[in-house]
């Protein structure tokens, strides 16, 4: 078997842009399309990020609502995002809304009010 060891791997037909074979099969997947464009780990009180990738800030906009601010904006406001929680109330619903190219808001809601949680939260899509 061999190594390959680079500093850089750059695309020959679109800058960045880098086709690599899937896993166990022929099949090819861009990898700069399947990377998570920006993640965070947040406090339940949403005043601290504890760790976090392409975040710039966060927000508490209130109980069980925090905001997210981007450090490099997606291109468009229809990227995708994925949402986890961790909370001490049975059964809560959770979801991402206000998505727009610079930021995106989580919310948390245990059927009755709204609750703080511990949230995860991480997107793809294209960076502008």
């Amino acid at each position: 078997m061999s190594t390959i060891l680079v500093n850089t791997l750059t695309g020959t037909s679109t800058a960045g842009s880098i086709v690599v074979t899937g896993e166990g099969n022929s099949t090819t997947t861009n990898l700069q399309q399947g990377l998570i464009k920006a993640w965070s780990h947040n406090n339940a009180a949403g005043t601290s990020i504890l760790d976090s990738f392409n975040i710039a800030s966060l927000t508490d906009s209130g109980t069980g609502i925090q905001r997210n601010t981007l450090t490099s904006a997606m291109s468009n406001a229809t990227y995708s995002a994925g949402l986890a929680s961790e909370s001490s109330s049975d059964s809560v619903s959770q979801w991402i809304e206000d998505m727009n190219t610079a930021r995106y808001d989580t919310r948390h809601y245990n059927g009755s009010s709204y609750v703080d949680c511990i949230t995860l939260s991480h997107i793809q899509g294209d960076l502008a």
